[in-house]
């Protein structure tokens, strides 16, 4: 027998599509005879209570393996044509899967079943897409939020049972985790951002006061800093520049107006160039 070791790379890639080819025939059978034994309620001829508990149990499935088979399955139900799909490769077993979950979501939002032809028209439209892409397609068409970010941390001891001494303060709130922590999130940020504007007013507070100079487009160096100490950006209508940031005269020294702090402003250099200008 030739080992396989010592075929090329074009005998290797047509025996590999022959085998894919064969693995989705095989994977829209196994449907095929799922479908079955759901209808005719098989399983519990082996003592299982559910298709899903004689997937796991006795194919040897994982629960979401055989939860992808089942969706797939049921899709299948409603539009036939699935199955010839998944066996010539358009519409993959995870996006049948994917796509039924998101069909049921709709449906219990309208409280009501998808029209059959609304279900073909989208499963026609995600034929040869990746699983990501399908996914937020038919999201978008049924007009339901993109999917929700995962977040994995790796905690030490100390810290997940921080988290739980937490979860147990607020357990009579029957939050889930994202709404925890969301509510950490929201009140250390306030605590963070009055944090900020103390430590602000103490610097603006702290600067000496300001001599007012005989030469009125003159603006002291505490002035300066005052005034970028309270403002960030152009102050300019609608402007949120930071960049190349320069002093301006609310009312210009040629209408007497004052190098105070409540006459003085920072514009960006465009802004204060077309102000000259006018």
């Amino acid at each position: 027998m030739k080992s396989k070791n010592n075929l090329n790379s074009t005998t290797i890639h047509q025996q590999l599509l022959l085998l894919t080819r064969s693995e989705r025939k095989i994977v829209a059978e196994i449907i095929m005879y799922l479908q079955i034994v759901s209808d005719r309620k098989l399983f519990l001829d082996f003592d299982r209570s559910s298709l899903l508990a004689y997937c796991i149990k006795d194919l040897g499935y994982s629960e979401s393996a055989a939860i992808r088979r089942i969706k797939a399955l049921k899709l299948a139900r409603s539009v036939p044509e699935v199955m010839e799909s998944l066996k010539d490769g358009t519409l993959t077993l995870s996006q049948a899967a994917e796509t039924q979950s998101l069909f049921e979501k709709k449906s219990q939002e309208n409280r009501q079943a998808l029209p059959v032809e609304t279900k073909k028209e989208i499963l026609k439209q995600i034929q040869g897409k990746g699983a990501h892409e399908s996914q937020e397609h038919v999201r978008q068409v049924l007009n339901l939020p993109k999917k929700s970010r995962k977040i994995v941390i790796e905690a030490s001891d100390e810290v997940f049972n921080r988290w739980i001494e937490f979860k147990g303060f607020m357990i009579n709130k029957n939050w889930s985790d994202e709404k925890l922590l969301e509510h950490l999130l929201h009140t250390q940020t306030q605590a963070l951002e009055e944090t900020q504007r103390t430590a602000l007013a103490k610097r603006s507070s702290g600067l000496p006061k300001t001599q007012q100079s005989k030469n009125q487009r003159y603006v002291s160096a505490s002035m300066r800093s005052q005034l970028f100490a309270t403002s960030s950006h152009c102050q300019w209508p609608g402007c949120t520049s930071i960049y190349g940031l320069e002093v301006d005269h609310v009312r210009p020294i040629s209408a007497n107006g004052q190098s105070v702090r409540e006459n003085l402003r920072l514009l960006c250099q465009n802004h204060n160039r077309a102000r000259v200008k006018r």
